[in-house]
């Protein structure tokens, strides 16, 4: 959600695609980060670990949701099918990533208990189908209530609150997610601090703190989202700059993940390999043709005698 406008009609148009190039700042570092995220985890091997792949979907779902905005500066379209093409990207990116984030409370809680650092096969399949597979449901729903329509007045895509009439396809496909996913992780959080206080050595792993972060990314990010959106469809008038604040400190939410889990020690060791690797391979490879490409100076020659220039073997009498 961006800018709320009133005007002399019957509905309120909530900004959802900005064009302003400070306006788009956050969405485009959280593109950028999260982009090479995806690929630093690809080249260094760690997707295909249970965690790794979780990571890179996180990470993906964030590219979904910034980058949508940022397709939007670059193509500015101007049709109503067009924004829902880019809402139905960016609205399954955005419950995707917060969704997954979640449920990274949840396995940091269950390997806190079980003191087992790996996420079950059965786990990993449970995550699939509520991270990946139940977002799918936003897009549909997005689809049939056209959550986004095209705006000839400010030009972008928007979201219409019609006066007088619950916005229920709002708080559907907002209110109740955030509230859920944010509710959900500070509950996680209050049980992994129970948790910590028995078995606090298990946290110094910076892999247990990478699953920490990403719920607090979550609640940080949409906490105060959330908030402003229920002040402001009660009507209350809240100050352009704070709903600036608000507004650009969730759209780094992406920026955050990427840096939370995918500058892990496992990528960086994995990268300093591959690097000290080709630096092996060129030197072996710049040694070896150095070594044949002598010139005639760098060649030194053995002079060989022939018999006659021998001196004749001496009797011993």
């Amino acid at each position: 959600m961006h800018f709320i406008d009133g005007s002399q009609k019957d509905y309120t148009e909530i900004v959802f695609f900005p064009t302003a190039f400070w306006e788009l700042s956050c969405s485009l570092v959280s593109t950028i980060t999260t982009f090479l995220v995806i690929v630093l985890c690809i080249i260094s091997g760690f997707y295909k670990t249970h965690t790794g792949r979780i990571v890179v979907w996180i990470n993906f779902a964030d590219f979904l949701y910034s980058g949508s905005k940022v397709i939007h500066a670059l193509v500015r379209g101007k049709s109503n099918r067009y924004c829902m093409a880019l809402q139905l990207m960016s609205g399954y990116g955005l419950i995707s990533s917060i969704i997954s984030s979640a449920l990274f409370g949840q396995a940091l809680f269950r390997i806190l208990k079980t003191q087992c650092t790996t996420v079950s096969e059965r786990t990993m399949k449970i995550y699939i189908l509520i991270g990946v597979i139940l977002p799918l449901a936003e897009p549909v729903a997005s689809y049939f209530t056209k959550f986004t329509v095209y705006s000839q007045e400010l030009d972008t895509c928007v979201h219409r609150v019609y006066h007088g009439h619950l916005d229920y396809s709002f708080i559907f496909q907002r209110y109740i997610p955030f509230a859920f996913v944010c509710t959900f992780s500070i509950a996680f959080y209050l049980q992994v601090v129970f948790t910590i206080k028995t078995i606090f050595a298990e946290v110094n792993s910076r892999e247990l703190w990478g699953f920490l972060a990403y719920p607090a990314i979550v609640i940080l990010c949409w906490l105060p989202h959330l908030t402003l959106d229920i002040v402001l469809s009660f009507n209350y008038n809240v100050h352009r700059l704070i709903v600036s604040i608000v507004v650009m400190n969730a759209q780094l939410q992406g920026f955050w993940d990427a840096l939370a889990y995918g500058l892990s020690k496992k990528v960086r060791e994995s990268l300093k390999e591959i690097c000290c690797t080709e630096r092996k391979l060129s030197e072996v490879s710049a040694g070896s043709c150095s070594n044949t490409s002598h010139t005639d100076s760098e060649i030194e020659y053995v002079e060989v005698k022939t018999d006659d220039e021998w001196p004749a073997p001496k009797n011993n009498k």
